[in-house]
């Protein structure tokens, strides 16, 4: 099949401000304001928080609730994973809240581990990791730990978005 884009100029919040904007199929997928603001309302995303309000002693993590799930990716909370939907560059986060420092956080790609974050700090403790990487159309994510895990909201959070 044949794609093509569409160049339009648009009013922008009422004020006649050239844009242009890429919709195939008339749908818009990105639009490119003048100022140089790139929008893409179906760009893939999923954002996870922590829904369990307790801790949790180790294994996969599966007790988040999907607060965005765009452009196809999903979360599944049965096998704790985030599948992607487009093949590119993701970055991919994890913020985790431990009762016991001494814990280990792990970011796995198809059950491969590609991160890992530990410490010894105190008794309570908040750890952040990021990666990119390049993944390919459902290849999934996974986290897990091994000590004690706060689950709460706004205390444990995930979340992998394609950047390009």
């Amino acid at each position: 099949s044949l794609a093509y884009a569409q160049y339009m100029f648009t009013q922008y919040n009422g004020v006649a401000t050239p844009a242009i904007q890429f919709a195939p199929n008339a749908t818009v997928a990105m639009t490119i304001q003048a100022n140089g603001t790139v929008l893409i309302p179906n760009q893939p995303l999923v954002y996870l928080d922590g829904n369990a309000g307790t801790v949790t002693a180790g294994g996969t993590m599966t007790a988040f609730t999907a607060e965005i799930q765009k452009g196809g990716m999903t979360w599944n909370a049965t096998n704790g994973r985030i599948t992607v939907s487009v093949a590119g560059y993701y970055r991919i986060d994890l913020k985790t809240y431990h009762y016991t420092p001494t814990g280990r956080t792990r970011i796995y790609i198809n059950g491969a581990e590609r991160s890992l974050g530990h410490g010894d700090v105190g008794t309570h403790e908040t750890r952040m990791q990021y990666i990119i990487a390049l993944l390919a159309a459902n290849d999934y994510i996974t986290f897990t730990h091994d000590k004690q895990v706060y689950m709460g909201a706004n205390h444990t959070t995930a979340s992998c978005y394609l950047m390009g």
